[in-house]
């Protein structure tokens, strides 16, 4: 399971330990282009797997909103029952 402090922590600036949470999130690291030292461009690296942390923080609102639209609809059966006398 992934760790959710990269969702309000700084990703790290190291090759491997980015390589690695890319690889956690499923985010692919083909075709990132290579730095002046040759290594990979860790920047690029990093703002996909923003990208994705970011997809997936987004994608479970929908389920944040939903929660309170179902109490609606619970608590307008209440009302009405209550009105209705049944």
């Amino acid at each position: 399971m992934f760790h959710f402090k990269y969702y309000f922590c700084n990703l790290p600036t190291d090759e491997s330990s980015l390589e690695q949470i890319a690889f956690k999130l499923g985010v692919s690291m083909h075709l990132v282009p290579l730095a002046a030292a040759g290594n990979k461009n860790t920047r690029e690296m990093q703002s996909r797997i923003q990208e994705s942390l970011r997809h997936r923080r987004d994608s479970l609102l929908w389920l944040i909103a939903l929660i309170p639209a179902v109490a609606s609809v619970f608590s307008a059966g209440a009302a009405w029952r209550a009105v209705a006398g049944c």
